[in-house]
């Protein structure tokens, strides 16, 4: 600190920044002063950035805005073959040739750090450039996990670097030139022609070349003084950097085949839909065999890492849990960990469900005090459960002064030893004896969502090679079992698939019912974005001996990262079901009866349910609980509901006429929406008219079961989402833009009704008699009745008396229409 604090005196002077751009006078004696007292400190504490008068006001923060760039000429890339000596940098290329790369890419590599922000649309860089080059977005290959809130959106819209900037040694660069103009291409820095990745690395039949840019370190002493970033910092790669990784290259090719022989697979990537399908077909990307997902040092590492747990001289429970430990690290260790730039940190394999390359990675550290995803945070999950086991907690929830807080209490009831574990199918289980259980407790797959058996394989290969002996029933395949996991392949049509899926479900349904004591309780939670799925569970339930008791809404942990980027995405809560065994044979029920029976339960529960609405229980949670104790009387009577043609009810269909009900036994006083309109439309007019915004989570919930989403209502231009709450478009801004566009494309009756509403407000620009006139557009006999609703209906006062001067204008000029006599 001392040194640093005498080299900012010495260089005060000069500073160009400190002198006055019009005199030339120095302005920056204060400074002075106390550098000139830091400089002579004899003690570190004398040495304080407060003294400079910059820190931000009580209880706020002052943004540092820093941007670190890339040098362009690095970009232009390196041939594959220089003097004739092919380049390497990829999973199975020889030392020598890595080597190479590694001194080739370390040429022209560059960091450029630029300070300070603008705003752009402020910004005349541009000015006096002959032509500037095409602006590419780099796209964020996390798939937008990582989207910012929204003002921190709008910030970024409204400020950053200006297009063009001048360097040190003079260079002008373009900083929103990149080389990655859409998806999975590429644009060649040196020649500018855009390509295909997947095309690109398939025709040289290995993988791509990675080569490494910047390194991310950490000093404890900068952090001790309080530096921006918490004492971290990037660097670019250095010589020793790129030596170190020759060395690393070197060691493993002589130990891969010696003491580490045994301790890293080398089998091919077997044959599955979710690597030789989905995610661009690996082996065409160059992942012909599991170990080249990963780079030498990693496999150096691992390898050692896994011999070490093996060879080491503790018990056989103390080894299990290390692999457990390595089984979470080998996710934070390979050529497939990205970096999350929102939250600062490394985001790991598998994050999203799938086998995507990528083509940013990000290789993480073994040891490190500071960071998510090190050897160090891994294992100490560990210790925490263990330690967990011994003394459990549990977060409490309790409201105080209208706030409400969590709090960790301690139970006390340890876990007890002597608990069973067994692996297999589901759909056998041998084991139990009937009516052997009081509780069952399950989390089915979701559908076609996650291929569960394939992304298995990955952390199968490596834990084989220390368990086969062990496990021989589990480890001793090459890959996990996949001919009884319960999902809809891809690869067959929607019927069968379905179907495919319904029959392995139904089969673990019916064990589960056989070990189930008659009084015991089936619970699971189940949440699919598609209501087929939903449909297809129940289905298989019903038929498996089961009455559907009781569903209750939690909190999705499948909407992971910001803005539910993670996991099932658009899935912002899950549903508990509770069932019991059936213990009687269903008895024939009309749909009439059902109905009957349903409104009233209906009625009945609203009551009792209202009570609770106090405590946070939503609308749309009310809505969930009341679905499910109409879907119990539906599983009473399973398979002997009938219609009144005497057809069996399907469980689509029952889906569907219990979310009518619940439309039509609201009790809100904003009714239910002409039943006249498209469903879209209908679903639309029920949840945005009398409230215009709602949070995600309350869309969703509120649509479940109703064919309809959300995305319906934004293909349509009826609603935008912002910071997860989804607002309806203003009808004002919806009728400017229909100005400008011919009128036979409004089609739908909304489009239509907007229009008409905007046109009925006062000075709106618009003759409304001429235009209902015209024959360029033909308005919808639902039309009237979506004008009356508004009319009816609406909040707003001034939409109101729009509505239903349009309504009055569009009856007038329709009768007049049609009292004129044919041409």
């Amino acid at each position: 600190m001392l040194q640093r604090a005498k080299a900012l005196y010495e260089m005060v002077g000069s500073e160009s920044g400190l002198k006055c751009p019009k005199c030339g006078e120095f302005a920056g004696q204060y400074l002075r002063d106390v550098l000139s007292k830091h400089s002579s400190a004899t003690r570190r504490a004398e040495i304080n950035k407060k003294h400079l008068k910059i820190e931000p006001p009580r209880n706020s923060t002052k943004h540092v805005y820093s941007f670190l760039l890339i040098d362009p000429d690095w970009l232009n890339g390196a041939p594959g073959l220089i003097n004739d000596a092919e380049l390497g940098g990829y999973a199975d290329a020889t030392v020598e040739a890595t080597s190479r790369w590694y001194e080739q890419r370390l040429e022209n590599l560059r960091l450029i750090e630029v300070r300070g922000r603008i705003k752009l649309a402020e910004d005349t860089s541009h000015l006096g450039m002959v032509e500037a080059a095409p602006i590419f977005q780099n796209e964020d290959e996390t798939g937008g996990e990582e989207q910012a809130d929204e003002a921190d959106a709008i910030d970024r819209k409204e400020y950053g670097l200006p297009q063009f900037i001048t360097l040190a040694d003079g260079r002008r660069i373009d900083t929103r030139r990149g080389t990655i103009p859409q998806q999975s291409h590429f644009t060649c820095g040196k020649c500018g022609q855009k390509q295909d990745v997947r095309e690109s690395v398939e025709k040289f039949g290995h993988g791509a070349p990675v080569a490494v840019y910047a390194t991310q370190g950490y000093c404890a002493d900068c952090d001790a003084e309080g530096q921006i970033y918490g004492g971290r910092f990037f660097a670019k790669l250095a010589g020793s950097d790129q030596r170190r990784l020759v060395r690393a290259e070197q060691e493993w090719s002589v130990r891969r085949d010696t003491d580490l022989a045994d301790f890293w697979p080398r089998q091919e990537i077997a044959y599955s839909y979710m690597t030789h399908h989905a995610n661009f077909a690996l082996p065409k990307q160059g992942y012909t065999h599991w170990w080249k997902m990963f780079n030498s040092r990693q496999l150096l590492l691992l390898a050692s890492l896994l011999k070490a747990i093996q060879s080491g001289k503790v018990s056989k429970q103390v080894k299990e849990q290390a692999l457990g430990a390595f089984q979470q690290y080998v996710r934070m260790q390979n050529m497939f960990v990205i970096w999350h730039q929102t939250y600062d940190k490394i985001a790991p394999f598998m994050s999203n469900p799938n086998y995507a390359p990528k083509a940013r990675t990000v290789e993480n550290n073994l040891c490190g005090k500071l960071g998510y995803g090190t050897w160090t945070s891994c294992s100490q999950t560990i210790l925490d459960g263990l330690s967990w086991c011994r003394q459990p907690n549990e977060l409490y929830l309790h409201s105080e002064a209208g706030v409400t807080r969590s709090a960790k209490v301690q139970p006390g009831d340890a876990l007890c030893a002597g608990a069973q574990l067994h692996c297999g199918s589901s759909s056998d289980l041998p084991l139990y004896a009937n009516g052997s259980f009081d509780l069952v407790i399950t989390d089915p797959p979701f559908g076609d969502n996650i291929f569960y058996s394939d992304l298995a394989n990955f952390f199968h290969v490596w834990l084989r090679l220390p368990l086969c002996n062990t496990y021989p029933e589990f480890f001793d395949p090459a890959q996990t079992p996949q001919a009884q996991e319960a999902l809809a392949p891809r690869l067959l049509s929607d019927d069968e698939a379905n179907e495919y899926y319904k029959v392995r479900l139904t089969a673990c349904w019916t064990e589960a019912c056989r070990v189930l004591k008659d009084g015991g309780l089936l619970a699971f939670t189940f949440h699919h974005s598609e209501e087929a799925q939903w449909a297809i569970v129940l289905d298989s339930l019903f038929e498996a001996g089961f009455l559907l008791e009781q569903t209750f809404p939690i909190a999705s942990d499948e909407q992971k990262g910001e803005g539910g980027q993670y996991g099932a995405k658009g899935t912002e809560y899950d549903i508990i079901h509770v069932c019991r065994k059936r213990l009687a044979e269903p008895t024939a029920a009309s749909w009439a009866k059902m109905r009957q029976w349903v409104k009233s339960e209906l009625s009945r529960l609203k009551l009792l349910l209202a009570a609770y609405k106090a405590n946070e229980l939503s609308d749309v949670d009310i809505r969930v609980i009341l679905r499910g104790k109409a879907l119990e009387f539906y599983s009473r009577h399973y398979g002997q509901v009938f219609t009144s043609a005497d057809e069996p009810l399907s469980i689509r269909h029952a889906l569907g006429g219990i979310n009518q009900l619940l439309d039509e036994g609201t009790g809100d006083a904003s009714g239910n929406p002409p039943a006249i309109v498209q469903p879209v439309a209908y679903q639309y007019l029920r949840l945005f008219t009398p409230r215009p915004s709602r949070a995600a989570d309350d869309v969703s919930k509120s649509l479940f079961g109703t064919t309809i989403r959300q995305r319906d209502f934004e293909d349509r231009g009826l609603v935008e989402e912002r910071n997860r709450v989804v607002t309806a478009i203003p009808i004002q801004q919806r009728f400017q833009d229909f100005r400008k566009r011919p009128r036979r494309e409004m089609k739908t009756e909304i489009d239509q009704a907007h229009f008409l509403i905007g046109a009925a407000k006062p000075n709106s620009g618009v003759n409304l008699e001429q235009e209902l006139s015209k024959d360029t557009w033909m308005v919808r006999r639902s039309v009237d009745a979506v004008l009356e609703w508004y009319a009816k209906m609406s909040p707003d006062l001034e939409l109101r008396a729009a509505s239903t001067l349009a309504r009055t204008i569009l009856r007038q000029t329709l009768d007049k229409l049609r009292q004129q006599p044919a041409e």
